[in-house]
């Protein structure tokens, strides 16, 4: 059972929501914007740290102000599944209850979703053509190599989307079940896609670093040297250790 009282379940919820929901802004934000600089590789030009930062400002807004929503009094949070986790309340059949989840399931999850899986398919299609468009055209080596930066960028990006595609859509599933259909889930049914959903902070990461080749190497080489440096560190100190006599009268 969740050991932490009311105000742990209420601060326990509100810290998954905002991480939760400015995850799937920021997927869609970045899906949006892979879509247009590879559409257009040529005639957009890069993305200003002002914008990022907007970008990045709205979508943390977003994520708090939803996830400030229950605590203010629009629904509210409760224990879920086995009781050993904090959640929106799902099974309430009260209008205040019901109309936040829906509007959370639209303006949270579906609408994101279809910016999501449109630009990626767009995406898709266009790094289809990507080699027919570098080796018939007549850019020079430099636009080529930007259309193969940009391919690299989309393909990891797509890993990151299918992966928080999978890791959420059964809790989204799950709690949409219990809202408008029944509570008759067993415990185990609700927690598991709620912990399966939650643990994407850290194997999201963890896809990254695998797909994104350049970190890898860094990574990897990092490694190597610091213990390539420790092994000479340690050969010097021994080098340098003076030999000890003993004498006797």
């Amino acid at each position: 059972r969740w050991p932490f009282g009311k105000v742990g379940c209420h601060f326990s919820g509100v810290v998954m929501y905002i991480v939760g929901t400015i995850q799937i802004y920021l997927m869609a934000a970045i899906s949006f914007e892979r879509f247009f600089i590879i559409y257009k590789p040529l005639s957009i030009k890069s993305i200003s740290t002002n914008v990022i930062l907007v970008v990045v400002a709205g979508c943390t807004f977003m994520g708090v102000l939803w996830a400030l929503f229950p605590y203010f009094g629009w629904s509210y949070y409760s224990l879920e599944g086995a009781l050993t986790s904090c959640s929106v309340e799902w099974f309430e059949r009260s209008f205040n209850v019901i109309s936040y989840n829906v509007t959370m399931f639209f303006v949270v999850y579906i609408i994101p979703l279809i910016i999501i899986f449109f630009t990626n398919i767009k995406l898709v299609l266009i790094i289809r053509n990507l080699p027919n468009m570098t080796k018939d055209s007549a850019q020079d080596e430099k636009a080529k190599k930007r259309l193969k930066m940009e391919r690299d960028l989309t393909i990891i990006m797509l890993f990151l989307v299918v992966g928080f595609v999978v890791s959420w859509t059964p809790y989204a599933m799950v709690s949409l079940y219990s809202s408008f259909i029944g509570d008759d889930l067993p415990p185990l049914a609700g927690t598991l896609p709620a912990m399966f959903a939650k643990s994407t902070l850290v194997w999201s990461a963890i896809l990254y670093i695998f797909s994104n080749k350049q970190i890898r190497v860094k990574l990897t080489t990092g490694l190597f040297v610091e213990k390539k440096e420790q092994e000479e560190v340690s050969m010097s100190r021994d080098k340098t250790v003076m030999p000890v006599t003993n004498y006797t009268a």
